[in-house]
C-alpha cells in the first residue's frame, strides 16, 4: 500500500497518508534552506557579539568618567 500520494500540481511535494502532513521531497531546496538558515544564525551570533561590544564599552566609558571626575574633584 502507497503511504504518499503527489500533490496535484506540485512536483516536490506529497501528502503522507498517515499523518496527513505535506512533505517537500526537493532536498536542494532544503540544502539552500538549511545554508540560509546557517547565514542568518551567524548574522544573529554576530550582532549578539557586537551588541555586547558596545554593552561593555559603554560601561568602561562611565567608568572613566567616574575616574575623571572623581580626579577633577580632588579626591
Amino acid at each position: 500500500m502507497e503511504d504518499k500520494l503527489k500533490v496535484e500540481g506540485h512536483t516536490h511535494l506529497v501528502r503522507d497518508l498517515k499523518s496527513q502532513a505535506i512533505i517537500n521531497t526537493d532536498s536542494n531546496a532544503y540544502a539552500r534552506y538549511m545554508a540560509r538558515k546557517a547565514k542568518q544564525s551567524k548574522k544573529d551570533d554576530e550582532m549578539r557579539d557586537v551588541i555586547r561590544d558596545v554593552n561593555e564599552l559603554k560601561n568602561e566609558m562611565r567608568e572613566i568618567k567616574k575616574l575623571l571626575v572623581e580626579m577633577k574633584n580632588g579626591r
